[in-house]
């Protein structure tokens, strides 16, 4: 009892004995709510397991609320509110309650696609092997493609666009994504070389008049052919290709560098050249290139031209024309070389100019005597008679000249 009482007949001693009072405590009850799934923890509280702790009078405490991966954290009640960490001061006895809702998952599935190979890898997805997942809705998923050392990034489909090598894709539905890879291919540089020009191609994809490139499926035969221009010619291959022939073949079994050497011809070509003879009834011209030369060179073809569009492809060329007028016309040689030279002149067949009578022509400084013969008998006053000169000009044209005394 907490009274005593003493009977002093003598000396007598007391002793109070006194014991600390037990601290008061609080009890602390957890729930958890919703349809979802998570987990509660705090000090001494871990409410995937226990939950409810007693907890000494002011004890704070700080409650975390940690959703399941297919939950959402929805807010607090009770003692807590919102959706923050939350604070309890324990100075009397406190509930709280922790209230999830469960999250819609949806299916990511990826897949490859192309001549090339490689992998993908997100969060819980290695796309080797493991194509797909299942995500809750909303969640944010960053795939990355790898392709393998002999293929390329294409580019994305479906979720995911572009030719990026990461996605990000959002996790609002099932969502299907498929990477492209294809296969690295064999790249032939071409580069033309030497003081002359030309053209390189395989009659397809690769067209070189200055240095070019093209990629080609793996193992693919190529067959280059080199073609000169008009005032060069073809000096040979090196590189992938070798020798003076002007085609080359090879297989594309790697990248691969061909150089073509093209040099400029001696000169300037073939000189061309040709005479001409004509006659007025019909207008006739025949011609003769025997004078086109070059040293050293063959002439292999002849082309004539006439500006009224008529041809022909001999050495020796013959055109008629319909009216007098002025033609021109052009002719242009081709060595064994493959170079060329042209030449042009003009012929006049002027209406007022064609006259009849003398035809001859004949060398600078040769004396003619013309007789002209009147028959007296006749009784009638002849008109007066002109003598017409024709004087053809090295070039082949016609100067006419009268009257002459």
């Amino acid at each position: 009892a907490t009274t005593c009482q003493v009977t002093l007949n003598q000396a007598q001693t007391v002793t109070a004995t006194f014991e600390l009072k037990p601290p008061t405590t609080y009890q602390l009850p957890v729930n958890k709510g919703g349809t979802g799934s998570g987990n509660v923890t705090a000090d001494g509280l871990d409410c995937g397991n226990t939950c409810t702790k007693d907890y000494v009078e002011n004890t704070q405490l700080t409650l975390t609320a940690t959703p399941s991966a297919d939950s959402l954290f929805s807010g607090w009640s009770g003692a807590c509110a919102g959706t923050a960490a939350c604070q309890v001061t324990l100075n009397q006895a406190q509930t709280v309650k922790a209230t999830f809702k469960s999250v819609p998952r949806y299916e990511l599935i990826l897949s490859k696609d192309g001549t090339g190979s490689g992998r993908v890898t997100g969060q819980g997805i290695y796309c080797g092997d493991d194509c797909s997942e299942e995500y809750p809705q909303d969640t944010q998923v960053t795939l990355t493609a790898m392709p393998s050392v002999d293929s390329t990034l294409v580019g994305w489909e479906g979720a995911c666009s572009g030719n990026e090598t990461t996605c990000v894709v959002s996790i609002s539905q099932a969502q299907t994504v498929t990477v492209i890879f294809a296969l690295i291919q064999p790249r032939l540089i071409v580069i033309k070389d030497g003081t002359g020009t030309g053209y390189v191609t395989d009659g397809e994809a690769l067209e070189c008049g200055e240095n070019c490139e093209a990629a080609y499926d793996e193992e693919t035969p190529v067959t280059l052919t080199a073609t000169a221009s008009d005032n060069a010619t073809f000096a040979g291959w090196n590189g992938a290709c070798a020798g003076t022939a002007t085609t080359c073949e090879i297989s594309m079994d790697q990248d691969k560098i061909v150089t073509a050497t093209f040099n400029l011809l001696d000169g300037n070509g073939p000189e061309a050249c040709f005479t001409f003879s004509y006659s007025e009834t019909p207008l006739t011209v025949e011609l003769d290139a025997n004078c086109s030369v070059k040293e050293d060179r063959v002439i292999t073809h002849y082309q004539w031209q006439t500006s009224d569009g008529q041809t022909a492809s001999e050495q020796h060329g013959n055109f008629t024309f319909e009216v007098p007028n002025k033609y021109t016309i052009t002719l242009t040689v081709t060595d064994d070389k493959g170079a060329t030279g042209t030449s042009t002149q003009v012929i006049i067949f002027d209406e007022e100019l064609v006259f009849t009578g003398l035809k001859h022509f004949y060398k600078v400084g040769e004396t003619i005597i013309v007789d002209l013969v009147e028959n007296l008998a006749v009784s009638s006053r002849f008109e007066r008679v002109d003598l017409w000169v024709a004087i053809q000009m090295p070039n082949g044209s016609l100067i006419y000249r009268t009257p002459f005394p």
